[in-house]
């Protein structure tokens, strides 16, 4: 069953100013089959307005961004990773989710199997995380939404500290947002990841994640 708590997020559209979202947690598949048909139904009228009237900023290589992410298949797939803890979490605002992430969690002590160099750490492990395409500054000139990326990274940290971790999270990241998770985030690079399609495998330890919850 889904919780939620609430949060604030900005909006770009109307000065900055701050309105409330909510965290909700443990998104159920029709909930993210929705967001996954808003998403993409955007992301179509964005695509056909850049081609006719280059209104908006979409990538000549969406295929290594995200925005063709499949998310229902992805819960999908997570409910059918037998014994390991994955929960999706999302940041909704009237009735919309404006980011989703998949999160998987580890009991303290425990010993799942992680991706790549994640593998036996101590650690909440991010598998996926991403804004609404309308808030994303690599798809449009003038995002809706701000904080929500951040949030939801948050959110992975309160859910590590609530494990045993301490707050301590990793990921893979996609090259186009490795500069946000170092740069703004504060994490740890370590570099390609060879298990893990060389993709850059981040971490934050516990003093991190108290810095970035600050």
């Amino acid at each position: 069953m889904s919780t939620r708590y609430t949060v604030e997020i900005k909006d770009r559209h109307d000065g900055g100013k701050a309105v409330n979202a909510h965290v909700v947690r443990d998104v159920d598949l029709p909930t993210i089959r929705i967001a996954q048909g808003e998403w993409s139904i955007w992301l179509g009228r964005a695509e056909m307005d850049a081609e006719n009237r280059h209104g908006l900023h979409v990538p000549h290589d969406i295929k290594n961004a995200h925005l063709h992410w499949n998310w229902e298949a992805k819960a999908i797939h997570a409910q059918a990773s037998i014994g390991l803890l994955m929960e999706f979490m999302g940041v909704e605002l009237d009735g919309t989710m404006q980011g989703l992430m998949w999160l998987q969690k580890q009991e303290a002590g425990s010993a799942m199997l992680m991706p790549g160099k994640a593998q036996g750490q101590p650690t909440s492990y991010i598998h996926y995380l991403a804004v609404a395409h309308w808030n994303a500054r690599e798809v449009v000139v003038n995002p809706r939404y701000s904080r929500v990326g951040s949030i939801l990274l948050r959110a992975a940290i309160l859910v590590s500290k609530q494990e045993g971790h301490k707050g301590a999270i990793a990921l893979h990241s996609h090259p186009q947002a490795d500069s946000w998770y170092s740069a703004k985030c504060g994490m740890t690079d370590h570099g390609p990841d060879p298990a893990y399609d060389d993709l850059h495998y981040f971490t934050m330890s516990p003093n991190q994640a108290k810095a970035f919850l600050v």
